[in-house]
């Protein structure tokens, strides 16, 4: 008998050791920990119940229960009883390291737990089913041997975080060497998905991009390009835009108590046959930029990965931003540094709209209240008062043109020179007919024949009116100018050799001096324009260079041109104006007209429009 007593002892004392060495490389929740810890303070002690308190506060009795057992009905009064003896033994167990409570048929005994060095506020309660001293002092001093395991727990904790964070250090350190050396946005997106699918066990990853109040997706792991119109990516964009709307990590299947939609996940999730996905957003300064996808089709993603999958995203969102707005176009880069500038003002939200209707009010507030010069636009053309016509002097031919419409004349310029051949040899047949006659005058006054010397005396002066005529014709057969001015028109180059009529109309010139504007203004505006305007023209020929004019008159009556009645209006020239004017040239006119409001030279003529219809 004693024998197998002896065999249950060693037997219980190996499966404690096995407990212990199980205990002391455990790496799982806290939870399990303290249950397991439990579990092996119950067979150290052979106790009937135990419990694991926390005290949380200053008082005894704020305390909270991290493990209870053994977990069955028959011992739930125990734990109740050992819960209820917590402030009896707090002070003492925390004072001594260890407290008794002597009872009739069992024990009462609390051991202080060493969590870390400066808490000393955990211990373990028990009830033994003996109370011989002896054993309850072989029992204390067992579980004070093992006190220091949740401390060894915690250390070994703290060393296990610290190798996984050096490890995502290095991960992160990893990525970031990868990304600097991209200089491009694509391709450093293309660099974080594939890396993230490797070193997450990742089937895919994607990263879509928001802009103008959508998300698109900008690439995807293992894949250099893909058509933005597929079914499969619109579906990934929406379930994109669903994270971005809740500004939360989504993850599904969802886990419990959950508050998030993921209604379009679990549409992506059964079309792509992807089980397990989870959306990550990536923020700048507070604002959501971009989102991340990863699917899975094996095994979900623990808390542990997506923690350090938060915070490689953290760091690496600075550098995708930077590139994303370094990689556009020059507008667009100047559009968003305007925008973040303007943001600080104006706010984050709606930058844009805010700003359009601002300016929007200002721009109304303008045109509303503030005047401005306003002006009345008119077709012009040169002219000139001083024009003379120059006519064929008699019946002849065309011998020379020496000018052409356009150019300058000066005074007895020779212009066209009429043929003198017929004129020359009537000369010279009338000059012999006029020396006959003077001849017979003489004859008849030498014989004394007073008749035929009077016949003889009219046939000479006949003769002498007919020839002075000739020799005028002769004069005047050089058409010359009569004065300084230009020539408006005649273009009689292609007329050399052709005959003329006495009176016809060969030249037209003018005076530049004199020269002045005429403009035609609409009925419409006539009552906006009085004598002594100020305004400018630009000549069709050159309108780059305006000159200045004024208004020295209106001509009262209208006359129709275009179907239109207009006012002509007389303006003169306040400066020298150039030697290159030439009456008829055409042009545009603004003469000023006061002071006006945008608004009203926008709408006045709609107004008056509206006013000649429904007046009554």
């Amino acid at each position: 008998m004693a024998s197998a007593l002896t065999t249950d002892s060693d037997s219980t004392q190996l499966q404690s050791l096995r407990l212990l060495q199980q205990i002391r490389n455990f790496e799982g929740e806290s939870a399990a920990f303290w249950q397991l810890f439990l579990d092996i303070l119950i067979r150290v002690s052979r106790a009937e119940a135990a419990i694991i308190s926390l005290r949380t506060g200053e008082d005894a009795s704020q305390s909270r229960i991290l493990a209870m057992g053994p977990q069955n009905s028959s011992t739930i009064g125990y734990c109740k009883e050992l819960s209820a003896v917590i402030p009896k033994v707090s002070d003492a167990c925390m004072k001594n390291g260890y407290a008794f409570l002597p009872c009739d048929q069992y024990s009462l005994i609390a051991v202080n737990l060493i969590i870390d060095l400066n808490t000393q506020k955990c211990m373990a309660i028990l009830r033994l089913p003996f109370t011989d001293k002896n054993e309850v002092t072989l029992a204390i001093n067992e579980l004070l041997s093992v006190s220091d395991i949740p401390a060894q727990y915690r250390l070994q904790q703290s060393a296990l975080s610290a190798m996984k964070n050096q490890g995502r250090l290095t991960d992160i350190l990893d990525l970031m060497a990868l990304l600097n050396s991209q200089n491009r946005f694509i391709a450093c997106a293309m660099t974080v998905c594939n890396e993230l699918a490797a070193r997450f066990t990742c089937d895919r990853v994607s990263l879509g991009w928001y802009k103008k109040g959508y998300v698109r997706v900008k690439a995807m792991s293992h894949t250099d390009q893909f058509e933005k119109k597929m079914e499969a990516v619109q579906h990934l964009e929406l379930a994109m835009e669903e994270a971005f709307d809740q500004d939360a990590d989504i993850i599904f299947p969802a886990p419990q108590n959950s508050t998030c939609i993921y209604r379009d996940h679990e549409v992506y999730s059964k079309e792509q046959d992807s089980p397990f996905i989870a959306t990550l957003p990536l923020r700048k300064n507070g604002q959501t930029v971009a989102l991340c996808t990863l699917e899975r089709s094996k095994e979900p993603f623990e808390k542990l990965h997506l923690q350090q999958l938060r915070v490689v995203l953290d760091q690496l969102t600075t550098r995708l931003d930077e590139l994303y707005t370094r990689d556009r176009w020059f507008g667009a880069r100047l559009a968003n540094w305007i925008r973040v500038k303007l943001s600080r003002i104006l706010g984050y939200d709606h930058t844009w709209t805010k700003l359009l209707c601002l300016l929007g009010s200002v721009a109304l507030m303008l045109i509303s209240f503030v005047p401005i010069r306003y002006r009345v636009d008119a077709p012009m053309i040169l002219r000139t008062d001083d024009v003379s016509y120059i006519t064929a002097p008699f019946d002849g031919y065309i011998q020379n043109v020496n000018i052409k419409p356009g150019e300058l004349v000066k005074t007895n310029q020779i212009l066209l020179s009429i043929d003198k051949k017929d004129l020359l040899l009537e000369e010279a047949s009338l000059l012999a007919e006029k020396n006959r006659e003077e001849r017979e005058v003489e004859k008849a006054r030498a014989s004394g024949e007073l008749a035929d010397m009077c016949i003889s005396q009219a046939r000479y002066d006949q003769s002498y009116a007919k020839l002075s005529i000739v020799r005028y014709r002769l004069n005047q057969a050089d058409i010359l100018a009569p004065y300084d001015g230009v020539l408006i028109e005649g273009d009689q180059q292609e007329k050399i050799g052709a005959p003329v009529k006495q009176g016809e109309i060969l030249f037209k010139t003018g005076r530049i001096k004199d020269i002045y504007s005429e403009a035609k203004v609409s009925e419409l505006e006539i009552q906006n324009i009085k004598n002594g305007a100020q305004g400018e023209i630009a000549l069709a020929g050159k309108p780059q260079k305006p000159f200045k004019i004024s208004v020295s008159l209106i001509v009262p009556s209208a006359v129709v041109n275009d179907k239109d009645n207009v006012f002509l209006v007389r303006c003169k020239f306040t400066e020298p104006v150039p030697e290159w004017f030439r009456p008829g040239m055409t042009g545009v006119s603004k003469i000023n007209a006061g002071k006006k409001t945008i608004l009203w030279i926008i709408c006045h003529r709609t107004v008056d429009f509206l006013r000649l219809k429904l007046w009554w």
